[in-house]
């Protein structure tokens, strides 16, 4: 069956314009059926589906260490050059 882009942001609980950023950067496949219609299969959106849940996992494992741990995220690096006053002081 073909969704619309709207019909897939329902299940993705996203916006249409984050469905529309998907297909055209590539990770969603669809089908322009016109100037103005877009479809996506089911198989389409399992497969994106199945690729996001699985980079997810992906990520969370590489921020564990040897012994399962999360390790403590880095400070941002301080300025040490002189601080810039506002206009007008």
């Amino acid at each position: 069956m073909l969704l619309t882009v709207k019909q897939v942001a329902v299940r993705l609980r996203t916006s249409p314009e984050s469905v529309y950023a998907a297909i055209r950067c590539g990770e969603l496949a669809a089908i322009k059926l016109g100037p103005r219609r877009i479809r996506v299969s089911e198989e389409a959106l399992d497969t994106y589906i199945e690729a996001k849940t699985t980079s997810v996992k992906r990520r969370g494992d590489r921020r564990r260490d040897d012994h399962g741990r999360v390790p403590l995220a880095a400070a941002p690096e301080r300025r040490t050059g002189p601080r810039r006053r506002a206009v007008g002081q």
